[in-house]
């Protein structure tokens, strides 16, 4: 995981099963943070999934197909198809249009949270700390 993907308020998992928020970006904070006086030296990224997407306010599960299912807070959407993910601009209709990112790049609920501050410009509010 590079480090660079990683901003200001992203949630990452520690090796201890932790959810933390990111008060930097800087190498040493993701890295190095202590907890109390265990230094943690590993984060890594927490898996987007139908029940983190859930925790993402705004988003609700729109449409079930079995093998496909859609989840959109009326803006933007994700659906989980098989084993891949894509993210894409809400049509009229439930219709999708502009697909921007597909499972080889979007796996992570960073990567949602960096995407809809990219695309809005606002933070995207998470229920996650001691809810997973």
């Amino acid at each position: 995981m590079n480090t660079t993907e990683f901003r200001r308020l992203n949630y990452v998992i520690d090796q201890f099963g932790e959810i933390t928020q990111i008060d930097s970006i800087s190498e040493t904070e993701i890295f190095s943070k202590v907890i109390g006086e265990i230094p943690i030296y590993c984060v890594f990224p927490i898996s987007l999934t139908e029940d983190i997407l859930l925790k993402c306010e705004g988003f609700t599960k729109t449409e079930d197909l079995g093998d496909m299912v859609y989840f959109d807070n009326g803006k933007y959407g994700v659906c989980f198809d098989h084993d891949e993910i894509v993210f894409y601009k809400c049509g009229f209709k439930d219709e999708i249009h502009n697909l921007i990112y597909d499972a080889e790049h979007f796996q992570f609920l960073h990567q949602l949270q960096n995407l809809i501050k990219s695309l809005t410009g606002e933070e995207l509010t998470v229920n996650l700390i001691n809810n997973l």
